[in-house]
């Protein structure tokens, strides 16, 4: 229970007086707490549950460090008191994770370059001599374009200095004379690169800003989806989708402190790219230790499942980078 709490004096059920240090009714069961309180106490009562650190947090991340498995299992045996409840131990890391993420590639980014490399010599006359009534996406010239390619066009600084002043027809018009369909994918992509080519620090720091909201979304969903690739590679086991859920939690829980610890580590020394491949390869040690203690398999049936559970998952997360990417930049 938060220590924020407000405790009542007696029962307001069956008359119980509280002593010291109850929390709860013995008589009914009722929680000792007085819920009618302002809007701000409710506030901080949340934060405070949410990030308030004991020793359970500290026991429960020692665990998770040195004994690969072990916080799962016994989580899932019912003995939890030891441990912290992994969502709000997933919502402290996850949030520490990402703001120091955002302290890292705050120095990382670098300016588009400013050559966008292209041969498009017939752009300006081309929007020169368009208007509004420049032929419509559904019009008989898109009979013309013998190939469609979503990334085929390119635009040289003299393009997207004529393009910055131009109406949305004069982009379809420059979309056909490039043989790509002028769709909305397409459109949004040309008014995107005219703006990168502006070099705009604002630019990149809504870029910035959207990967990390992105991505911090886009993990948390994950995490289920990861869950369900170890559900059904120990369908024979016939375990409760929820224990493997708890497991992926838990795991990724374990991911977040090991590259925040490792992001830290190379802001203090400026470590060589081996140290990530070291972290990379110990993430999947960890997993396979995990599996292996967890369920009591063999260690080669363990690494199997490893191997192929973290070769799924890997496919599914670079997905959904790319995914994440597109948006960063669609929505910068």
């Amino acid at each position: 229970m938060a220590r924020n709490k407000v405790r009542q004096i007696s029962c307001p059920n069956c008359k119980h007086t509280f002593a010291e240090g109850e929390n709860y009714c013995p008589g009914c069961g009722q929680e000792n707490h007085i819920p009618n309180q302002p809007l701000k106490h409710y506030i901080l009562e949340l934060i405070e549950s949410l990030f308030h650190l004991d020793s359970k947090f500290f026991f429960t991340v020692s665990t998770l460090l040195t004994k690969p498995g072990q916080v799962t299992r016994d989580y899932c045996d019912n003995k939890r008191a030891r441990f912290m409840p992994p969502i709000r131990l997933y919502v402290f890391t996850s949030f520490v994770f990402f703001l120091i993420l955002q302290f890292e590639t705050h120095s990382k980014i670098e300016e588009p370059s400013s050559e966008l490399n292209v041969q498009t010599p017939l752009l300006t006359d081309t929007l020169l001599n368009s208007n509004d009534s420049t032929p419509s996406p559904l019009s008989n010239d898109n009979d013309n374009i013998s190939e469609i390619n979503l990334f085929k066009f390119s635009l040289n600084q003299e393009d997207l200095k004529t393009l910055k002043q131009s109406t949305p027809a004069q982009i379809d018009s420059f979309l056909i004379c490039e043989q790509t369909t002028p769709n909305y994918f397409n459109r949004r992509l040309v008014s995107q690169l005219i703006k990168w080519n502006e070099r705009n620090d604002q630019l990149l720091e809504n870029f910035k800003a959207k990967i990390l909201k992105f991505s911090s979304a886009s993990l948390f969903f994950l995490m289920p989806v990861f869950a369900l690739i170890l559900y059904l590679l120990y369908w024979r086991r016939k375990k409760n989708y929820y224990e493997f859920l708890i497991f992926s939690i838990h795991y990724h829980i374990l991911v977040f402190i090991v590259i925040s610890i490792l992001f830290l580590l190379h802001q203090l020394f400026d470590l060589s790219a081996l140290w990530t491949v070291f972290t990379i390869f110990g993430i999947y040690f960890y997993l396979w230790l995990a599996l292996k203690n967890h369920f009591g398999q063999s260690k080669l049936k363990s690494f199997l499942v490893s191997f192929l559970a973290g070769l799924i998952y890997q496919i599914v997360v670079f997905s959904t980078l790319m995914v994440v990417l597109l948006l960063g930049l669609f929505y910068a």
